[in-house]
């Protein structure tokens, strides 16, 4: 018996290397699979834990990491035939595990012994999904149809999300930020939905010309999933409304899909070719980083379920099919970013620097911690004009130093370095963004007067 990700249809310390002569974060692989076990795969991270399943004679077993294959933990509650954790966060791990023969929405804290049953009364089967803080996302059985489901600790918190007639089956396949993602079916239509904890919150995110739809999570802010046109999945983006669409599918990708979403980044697949790579996005299709890249020719297949951001460091839950040993393996990809001191003065991180147009501003800032011995870090500064809370186009910065070389900061004395020129700007809010490769948002505002 091998699950499958959600999808209803069908601390670790990573040293930057140096590329082409100059320091670029890197990914490192880190494979979760445990010695004796069949096959696994790892489905949510969150919090520095990796949870999903390891499989022993063919039954999956709940499974919790912390980082490494020798971290392992199984959850398995005593009795139980089959378990899986399909949700983390904040220590807890959530999913389903088999009660006398139907699957019960569970919810763990680190331990087989710590399994609580979050099975409603009367309900034929159910499984939670996702976690969020203290409560929890899913799909229970009500009457012989599945409904969206949210709980809070308990069997007794149940609620349910359900829109109502004349829906037909619903589900919360993810949760964050006080939010919960699924679908909900109307008249045959299948369409990604949106939930704040009540059935009576609910929003359709249905994309403009979709033929369905499906949302997998949500970090309060941004929800993924994806849209199907004319019968082909794209990976998508929501920020809350159905207009909000961004469409992230990979040029001359055949499919592709987003399961997760993290402090503006998203992970998924994208099939390229007709082979599934994980995937991880910064908001845009040409954003699109191929994670399958990263693993070794061993590896066929590959999806990404989940990620997380530690300061500067990212991780990402996944599985990959080992076509040597013939068996998927839980996965984890890991890439260290760079420690920095923010914007430096004259520029305060708080936003509130004004400059007079057609001055140099110089653009400062340093590397710390870890990172603080790069002195060949390849950084870019970005300006976009920013009009009533929008951000507009973004444009490579120009500057007034012949030191600088393009839109790059130059390494001196400590600091890195770019003189921004502002003649060709114009007057108002800008916003500056400091890209060093690492996939983190580095941005503040400043502003522009005559």
């Amino acid at each position: 018996m091998r699950l499958t990700q959600k999808l209803i249809l069908a601390p670790l310390a990573v040293a930057a290397a140096c590329l082409a002569g100059r320091a670029q974060a890197q990914w490192t692989v880190v494979n979760l699979h445990p010695a004796s076990a069949d096959f696994s795969e790892a489905l949510a991270t969150n919090s520095g834990q990796q949870g999903g399943y390891a499989a022993f004679a063919g039954y999956p077993h709940a499974s919790l990491w912390n980082g490494s294959a020798a971290s392992w933990v199984d959850l398995n509650p005593a009795g139980s035939l089959y378990s899986a954790v399909l949700g983390v966060n904040a220590g807890m791990q959530v999913g389903s595990a088999e009660v006398a023969g139907s699957e019960h929405a569970s919810f763990w804290g680190g331990t087989a012994a710590s399994w609580m049953d979050l099975h409603p009364f009367a309900s034929a089967w159910s499984q939670a999904l996702a976690a969020d803080g203290s409560t929890q996302a899913g799909v229970a059985d009500a009457g012989g149809v599945a409904h969206a489901s949210f709980w809070s600790g308990t069997a007794a918190s149940w609620v349910d999300l359900n829109p109502g007639l004349p829906t037909e089956m619903s589900y919360a396949l993810g949760a964050g930020g006080g939010q919960q993602v699924g679908f909900s079916e109307f008249a045959g239509f299948l369409g990604a939905s949106l939930w704040t904890g009540s059935a009576a919150s609910w929003v359709d995110l249905s994309p403009a010309g979709s033929d369905f739809s499906q949302a997998f999570g949500t970090d309060g802010a941004q929800q993924v999933g994806f849209g199907s046109f004319s019968g082909v999945p794209h990976a998508g983006l929501w920020s809350g409304s159905a207009a909000s669409w961004v469409d992230l599918n990979p040029a001359g990708a055949d499919y592709s899909s987003a399961s997760a979403v993290d402090a503006g980044q998203q992970v998924g697949y994208a099939v390229i070719g007709g082979v599934q790579s994980a995937a991880l996005w910064s908001g845009t299709a040409a954003s699109y980083t191929n994670l399958g890249s990263f693993l070794s020719a061993d590896y066929t297949w590959s999806t990404a379920t989940g990620i997380w951001h530690d300061g500067p460091n990212t991780y990402v839950s996944g599985t990959g099919y080992n076509s040597v040993l013939g068996r998927y393996e839980a996965l984890m990809w890991v890439k260290a970013g760079y420690s920095w001191s923010g914007f430096l003065q004259p520029i305060n991180m708080d936003g509130t620097s004004v400059f007079k147009l057609g001055r140099t501003i110089p653009v400062k800032f340093r590397l710390t911690g870890a990172s603080a011995g790069i002195t060949d870090l390849e950084a870019h500064l970005y300006v976009a004009k920013v009009i009533d809370g929008i951000v507009g186009t973004e444009e490579e910065a120009d500057s007034t130093s012949c030191e600088d070389d393009g839109n790059t900061f130059r390494y001196d004395d400590g600091k890195y370095i770019f003189n921004l020129g502002t003649r060709h700007l114009s007057k108002g809010t800008w916003r500056l963004r400091v890209d060093m490769g690492d996939g983190i948002e580095r941005t503040v505002l400043i502003s522009l007067r005559k």
